[in-house]
């Protein structure tokens, strides 16, 4: 739980939460991992979600800082993780998702 907390998420990546990001542009932002996987983040106007996650808070790479950039390439959205790890996540397509909480 302790970890899970050291990722707060900041509001402008919350789902609903305002974008702040432009259009196809890298910003440092973070990300929140929970017991099952990362809770989607909205990026140029969309939701994204990592559809099958390589961690989440209960297996995180040693290092991980929840901090990093997003690139954005078409329909791919790479997070890079201060300490490199890397998510890559997709525009949510409205289908359930086993690893989002809520």
């Amino acid at each position: 739980m302790r970890f899970l907390l050291t990722l707060a998420l900041t509001g402008s990546l919350m789902a609903g939460g305002a974008d702040q990001t432009a259009p196809g542009t890298s910003a440092e932002r973070q990300v929140l991992l929970h017991h099952r996987g990362v809770q989607p983040v909205l990026h140029d106007g969309k939701r994204w979600e990592v559809e099958a996650p390589p961690f989440d808070a209960t297996n995180a790479p040693r290092g991980f800082s929840g901090y990093g950039t997003f690139d954005r390439a078409a329909d791919v959205l790479t997070f890079s993780d201060r300490n490199g790890a890397q998510l890559v996540l997709t525009p949510d397509d409205g289908t359930p998702n086993p690893y989002n909480c809520g």
